[in-house]
């Protein structure tokens, strides 16, 4: 029997093909497909969706639903397993119980989990678990900022604006003085705080390796900590896991090839 190779993606962020959705621009729709494809080429793969798959912080539930049937159907058909996130929460009371709805993945979603690949004890998260902002499942201050993004994304008839994402963009600008307070105060920067909060889940867990996503930064620290990165913004990226325990982060380009990335999170 053939090798197993795991993938792992999040953050597609699909919304409902509008202007506040970041996944239908570009060609990204067309790529998604051709990685599907190539990954439907490995004769024994498993696909992973960590988390915000679908964007019900930024837009009308069934109207994302309806724009990526044919994707969340295929996803579906192909088995994967989905660990919702912060921004398709309104999926996770759902988890455990018998309620299920037709092509949201959920006979085969989970919460956060771990197993062992390799030897090695994985630990799965979207990455908002940790996350004192976005952790919650009724909305909050995430929640609001994404709604003020998206009232300007209507404004300007695209999520993108000289060529800058917009809601990166108030992101950038609300975060320039929380990180000016956390230096104050003395304590880390918002980026340190999430890496050293999912080191602690990891630790926590007692696990060799965590993979999550989240954060939008594709990356790893040494080989036990790997961020997937997200489909929904320039650069799209993915982590591969081996029979073995390795972890390999990818970009997908956009000649639908897959290259290997470095980036160090640390």
């Amino acid at each position: 029997m053939s090798s197993t190779v795991e993938y792992i993606i999040s953050d597609l962020h699909m919304c409902d093909k509008g202007p506040r959705d970041t996944f239908c621009l570009d060609g990204r729709l067309d790529r998604f497909n051709k990685f599907l494809d190539w990954v439907q080429t490995k004769e024994n793969y498993k696909i992973t969706v960590l988390g915000d798959m679908l964007d019900f912080w930024r837009v009308n539930i069934s109207g994302s639903i309806n724009a990526y049937k044919d994707i969340l159907d295929r996803l579906y058909f192909m088995h994967a397993v989905y660990v919702p996130g912060n921004h398709d929460n309104a999926f996770v009371n759902f988890l455990n119980t018998k309620t299920h709805l037709s092509h949201m993945l959920l006979e085969d979603a989970r919460t956060p989990y771990s197993k062992i690949i390799g030897g090695k004890e994985f630990t799965f998260l979207h990455g908002h678990e940790v996350d004192k902002y976005c952790k919650d499942n009724n909305p909050g201050i995430g929640n609001i900022n994404v709604t003020i993004s998206g009232l300007l994304a209507d404004k300007n008839h695209s999520p993108i604006k000289d060529g800058k994402n917009i809601e990166d963009e108030l992101i950038n600008a609300l975060q320039f003085f929380n990180t000016l307070y956390l230096k104050i105060m003395h304590h880390p920067n918002s980026r340190t705080q999430t890496i050293n909060d999912i080191e602690d889940y990891r630790k926590s867990k007692n696990a060799d390796v965590v993979i999550y996503g989240h954060t939008h930064e594709a990356g790893n620290i040494g080989t036990h900590h790997y961020n997937t990165g997200t489909w929904s913004r320039d650069v799209d990226t993915f982590a591969e896991i081996t029979d073995d325990g390795t972890v390999n982060l990818y970009v997908w380009t956009k000649d639908n090839k897959a290259i290997p990335f470095q980036h160090s999170l640390i």
